[in-house]
């Protein structure tokens, strides 16, 4: 118990400081935009496309190379990979340069998310394993947290530069630690049938397309992301645009605001997700489809609200549910994948959610921004980001869609640790 517990807990440390590095350009985009005269489609390139082209296609290579080889190593090297260009984003002397190593961030990213998920499988079982994935999901809230307060602080009093060697050297460091105290688990302990011969990509997407339930959470959970990645790329842009904030005050805004109150919101979110499920594993796909719903209701009061204090108390509420569906996601895919195929099945479905989220979102936000800006002035990225939100209503769709779907498999409401049901969900 303590031993997967340590792992865990390295783990949501290594995606914390993965989604710092990420995520850390968002609140430098109003001093960036000043030193390279970018406008709003570049801005949305360096955090979309660039990134997310890279990010998705090696994730799919490295999860085969996961499910085959030691994934603590293959953790290790990606982990000295993005830190060490996200140091280099901090010397980049152009618009061009800083794309490229932008890249290079990408590259190294790929490399850790669909090993670690396969290892939390591994080490838990379906009925604790949307909690475990809880605590996992911690590390985008805690990495916002810390690349928002480092980033915006440090970008305000010693430039942007600072900011990501600050943030590069953070997880140098760590990598040091994870060579030494990650340490490979042995496969299948969950206690699911006993692997085969690791699945080549053609089988896990014909897996995939094949199984109703998990169609609609790929779907779903890309179209919630592109959401939520379009709100905490721009959110900081659009709290200095349209209410004055300073660079270190947007950033310790959203950082409270995606950091501590959506971690709360994820740990609460994930256990209560985990109680419902022992009525029915649908509810790992019904609760994060209603509680997207109701938190896309205070975005858009947050966006609309003049008064900053009305604007941050609504945004604040939003971010406790935005990022909710995650853990449950991360969890019910695990559930319904071969243990052969787990690291290719994460790995697809971070290719497909970042794709469209992370690729689209913050990228078509951009866009939207500066075809609205002759007409509209300041408040172009305001409307751009209300667009925008009747995705996360049609991603809320497929995740009632996919609730049904678990629940059609199985002929009934079922109960998510028999183990003739959890069987016979992986033939669903």
């Amino acid at each position: 118990m303590a031993a997967r517990g340590h792992t865990l807990a390295i783990l949501t440390a290594i995606f914390t400081i993965s989604f710092m590095d990420r995520q850390i350009l968002a609140i430098l985009f109003e001093p960036l935009k000043r030193e390279f005269e970018l406008t709003d489609t570049q801005l949305g390139l360096l955090s979309g496309p660039a990134f997310v082209l890279f990010y998705t296609a090696l994730g799919i290579p490295v999860a085969l190379w996961a499910d085959r080889g030691n994934r603590s190593r293959i953790i290790g090297l990606a982990l000295v990979v993005f830190s060490t260009m996200t140091v280099l984003c901090g010397l980049a002397a152009s618009f061009w340069q800083l794309l490229l190593a932008r890249i290079g961030v990408a590259v190294g990213e790929a490399g850790t998310n669909p090993p670690s998920q396969s290892i939390i499988a591994e080490l838990y079982g379906p009925e604790e394993r949307t909690a475990a994935m809880g605590w996992f999901s911690l590390g985008p809230h805690l990495g916002l947290l810390l690349g928002l307060l480092l980033g915006g602080w440090l970008g305000q009093w010693y430039g942007w530069r600072a900011a990501l060697w600050t943030a590069g050297a953070i997880g140098i460091a760590c990598a040091v630690m994870v060579r030494v105290s990650l340490h490979e688990p042995p496969r299948d302990l969950s206690g699911g049938p006993p692997a085969k011969s690791p699945a080549t990509l053609r089988e896990g997407c014909g897996f995939i397309l094949s199984h109703h339930a998990l169609r609609h959470l790929y779907v779903g959970g890309s179209l919630l992301s592109f959401v939520a990645y379009g709100l905490v790329t721009w959110l900081p842009s659009f709290l200095m645009r349209t209410h004055g904030l300073t660079t270190g005050q947007a950033g310790t805004a959203v950082a409270v605001m995606m950091g501590i109150l959506g971690a709360v919101g994820t740990l609460a979110g994930s256990r209560l997700t985990n109680r419902l499920a022992r009525a029915g594993i649908h509810w790992k796909a019904r609760a994060p489809a209603l509680g997207a719903m109701a938190m896309l209701l205070f975005v858009v009061g947050g966006i609309l609200a003049d008064n900053l204090a009305a604007a941050l108390i609504c945004l604040g509420i939003a971010s406790i549910g935005i990022v909710w569906f995650l853990p449950p996601t991360f969890a019910l895919v695990q559930d319904l994948t071969d243990p052969r195929m787990r690291a290719l099945a994460a790995a697809l479905l971070l290719f497909v959610g970042n794709l469209v989220g992370l690729g689209l979102g913050s990228q078509l936000i951009g866009l939207l921004s500066d075809a609205l800006a002759p007409r509209l002035g300041p408040d172009a990225l305001r409307h751009a980001l209300l667009l925008v939100v009747p995705i996360g209503l049609w991603g809320a769709y497929h995740y009632l869609r996919a609730a049904r779907a678990v629940t059609a498999a199985t002929g009934a409401e079922i109960n998510a640790h028999p183990p003739p049901a959890h069987a016979g969900l992986r033939n669903a």
